[in-house]
């Protein structure tokens, strides 16, 4: 049942760590409240989706959760964005 799964992550394990590292560290900064830059947020954001939806990763795994981290960078952002005002 979960085979297809664990296959998926395991195609590309190093890059889907990365990533998943990543999302743990934003996070993090989502819960804490810490205060990036609204423009630095964003632009991070807009790369990892491009560069996930784009193909430039070595499995369908890592570009899910490169895309999903993008999301949680634009989500600093609106959250940094909404401080700000």
């Amino acid at each position: 049942m979960f085979t297809p799964i664990i296959d998926w992550f395991i195609s590309d394990w190093t890059g889907v760590s990365v990533q998943l590292f990543f999302a743990y560290t934003i996070i993090l900064m989502i819960l804490d409240k810490q205060k990036p830059p609204v423009q630095a947020s964003v632009l991070t954001g807009l790369a990892l989706i491009v560069l996930g939806v784009g193909g430039s990763f070595l499995s369908s795994a890592t570009a899910f959760v490169s895309v999903a981290n993008g999301l949680l960078w634009l989500m600093v952002g609106y959250q940094r964005w909404n401080q700000g005002k």
